[in-house]
């Protein structure tokens, strides 16, 4: 997010039951903003309290260590909030945090009756940051916000909801705002439960086994196919690295993907990686599946030594596919005309396959000219 291109003009409006609206103009046009102070709930459920939290005595939400866990159902807790939305819109989520380590670094949300969703899961410790939550839609009116026990040893001071893709919190001096991140590596196996197996094995290698600063990452295998989904039906002109490792690949035929622009499994971009026999190098294909029918736009051959992390960029943008493979430009690729990729992603492997995948980052690309931020 690029701070100084952002002229932030912060205009309170009204103070209503630990909320206000504030009006945000950015060089792209004014947007709106909704902080809920999480010092005021409207109610709230033991283990959850307020108490003081920040470094300079602010009042916030925490819910103290040694607690009992949420996602382990080891113990409830939940804080409740009322605001409200002046303008039918789209709206994202941020919540003003702090974390301690990968096993308490997340938190379940819920807004009126849809599902609760994880926030967190960042790689961002012992300091007061932004986080990116979830966007949704909501309706003029009266609304409610659910902050629930998912781990315990955290604490929280504001969230604030904004109708804007790109403009976050005016004061924030950390912001991890990537639209999603797995690094798999919390005592809740990361984000995980966020992701749709279609078909094979999937499992977060060893998570009750290994401690909480331990690095883990999600292994697949697959005997004929194995698939899994991450969807994003508001994602659209974003960037994916993630690192990727081959413990086994049984020859010939056998390989692995990374999908982008997912609607559903039947209908996806893929950049498939297919290891040639007796040499070190990879058959990469770019392919679009529509309707479950393929459709092969380009290939090419790159080097790729078996059993090493490999750091993967893809650049799913309204120009085309960027692919990088660790530092080096591999490719280039016009996969469409007027219609930009949007969607989910997804992870797929082909044959007898073993392969290790960690540190999943989708990111927004953000268009600059001069000096301005286009959405």
């Amino acid at each position: 997010m690029k701070r100084h291109s952002i002229i932030l003009i912060m205009i309170t409006l009204a103070v209503l039951a630990g909320y206000c609206l504030v009006a945000v103009q950015t060089e792209t046009g004014p947007a709106m903003g909704i902080e809920i102070d999480l010092a005021s709930p409207a109610s709230i459920v033991w283990p959850c309290e307020v108490d003081y939290v920040g470094d300079q005595g602010e009042k916030g939400l925490r819910i103290p260590p040694n607690i009992g866990r949420g996602w382990r159902d080891e113990a409830g807790g939940s804080a409740t909030y009322h605001f409200f939305i002046p303008n039918d819109d789209q709206y994202t989520i941020w919540i003003y945090c702090n974390w301690h380590d990968e096993c308490t670094n997340a938190v379940y949300a819920r807004i009126d009756d849809m599902g609760k969703t994880i926030i967190g899961n960042d790689p961002v410790y012992n300091q007061w940051h932004w986080v990116r939550g979830f966007s949704v839609r909501l309706k003029k009116g009266t609304h409610t916000l659910i902050l629930a026990n998912h781990s315990d040893h955290v604490e929280f001071q504001k969230a604030v909801l904004v109708n804007s893709k790109l403009t976050g919190p005016e004061d924030s001096q950390v912001t991890f705002s990537d639209l999603f991140y797995d690094g798999f590596d919390g005592c809740d196996e990361g984000n995980f439960s966020s992701w749709k197996i279609v078909k094979g094995h999937w499992q977060v290698m060893d998570p009750m086994l290994q401690t909480c600063m331990a690095q883990n990452a999600l292994k697949g295998i697959s005997e004929e196919e194995a698939m899994i989904v991450l969807s994003g039906d508001s994602w659209s002109d974003y960037s994916l690295d993630l690192e990727v490792k081959t413990e086994q690949v049984e020859l010939p035929g056998a390989g692995f993907g990374i999908c982008f622009g997912v609607q559903d499994q039947e209908n996806y971009y893929m950049l498939s990686f297919t290891p040639q026999e007796k040499t070190n190098k990879t058959e990469a294909s770019v392919i679009r599946y529509t309707s479950g029918d393929s459709v092969l736009i380009q290939s090419f051959e790159i080097p790729w030594p078996g059993q090493e992390w490999r750091r993967l960029h893809i650049r799913a943008g309204s120009q085309g596919l960027e692919f990088q493979l660790d530092d080096n430009p591999v490719l280039t690729s016009q996969l469409y005309h007027d219609t930009p990729v949007t969607g989910g992603i997804g992870l797929y492997l082909k044959g007898n396959t073993v392969a290790y995948f960690d540190n999943i980052h989708v990111r927004r690309i953000e268009h600059v000219e001069e000096g301005v931020i286009h959405e």
